[in-house]
């Protein structure tokens, strides 16, 4: 919330305790960016170049299959690395 950009080697990962239906929104978000849901090791939901609001009656945006994990990254980053439901995920430590 409130950055002006998202550079387009950055996200920002949120980490659940455990799987859940974790809505997001973009209220106070300056840029479009991608929503990944992911569950242990696989993306289980995206959500492509949501759009920025301002508003206080901004959507929430939901993902079909529970996760523990969501990544927001620039908008279409998905699609230019071919990133799709089913794709595997690999954390590193």
């Amino acid at each position: 919330m409130y950055r002006d950009f998202l550079a387009d080697d950055a996200g920002m990962l949120f980490i659940f305790n455990g799987k859940g239906t974790y809505p997001f929104w973009m209220k106070n978000m300056k840029f479009p960016i991608d929503i990944i849901w992911i569950n242990d090791d696989a993306i289980v939901h995206i959500e492509r170049d949501v759009p920025p609001c301002a508003s206080e009656q901004c959507l929430s945006y939901w993902p079909e299959e529970e996760a523990n994990y969501v990544l927001e990254v620039p908008a279409n980053f998905t699609l230019k690395t071919g990133l799709e439901v089913g794709s595997k995920v690999e954390f590193y430590k």
